[in-house]
């Protein structure tokens, strides 16, 4: 459609990104645990290779999981799921359009789900007859 200029596909984790990523969540906090109970025991029997080694087992794993919790609240984690095959699509494009295009045309084939600064957020509708890419 004329005066139609397509920016981007909305995507979201897919089901499998999103077990992926919190069994990597619960693997690290167990690991941080399992370094602290390590120190913790350590220092109680007085071994100082347990203690050290748990602490560095903790240090090392919290940060870690610090890391990737900033990871995944990061905007770009879309683009990394997608490129790893973790994401799927919505069906959902954003678009922004010229002074050229017809509104009551694109009211017609397209269901504007949100605008916001310019931008749409719209779906093919289901009686559309154009059933290929917006762009």
């Amino acid at each position: 459609m004329n005066g139609v200029i397509f920016i981007k596909e909305v995507m979201n984790i897919s089901i499998l990104g999103n077990i992926l990523f919190g069994a990597i969540m619960v693997v690290l906090t167990v690991i941080t645990f399992v370094g602290f109970k390590l120190c913790v025991n350590g220092y109680r029997d007085f071994r100082d290779g347990m203690k050290v080694t748990g602490a560095v087992i903790t240090v090392v794993s919290f940060v870690l999981l610090c890391s990737f919790c900033v990871f995944i609240s990061s905007e770009n984690l879309i683009s990394y799921a997608d490129s790893f095959g973790l994401a799927e699509s919505t069906g959902k494009y954003e678009v922004t359009v010229t002074a050229e295009v017809d509104m009551g045309e694109f009211q017609e084939r397209y269901e504007i789900l949100d605008y916001e600064n310019g931008v749409y957020t719209i779906k093919l509708k289901e009686n559309s007859y154009e059933r290929s890419y917006i762009y």
